[in-house]
């Protein structure tokens, strides 16, 4: 898939500044185990100009991702 045909897709986001949570879009979710050491995660918010910090099990019980990788 080419950048220019995530527009259509993420249509609420500025291109590039995709946001994780893909499954406000009907897409599979997939998270590194890595990120398990992490305390905090930091992400965009669907724009450049502003991102958001939480708590690493919160955001993982918001994300519900569909699986991991190793």
């Amino acid at each position: 898939m080419e950048e220019k045909e995530f527009t259509s897709v993420f249509g609420d986001c500025e291109r590039g500044a995709i946001p994780p949570f893909g499954h406000i879009y009907q897409m599979p979710v997939y998270i590194s185990r890595a990120f398990h050491a992490d305390r905090a995660i930091v992400f965009n918010a669907g724009i450049y100009r502003e991102t958001i910090q939480m708590p690493y099990k919160h955001f993982l019980k918001l994300l519900e991702p569909d699986g991991y990788i190793d």
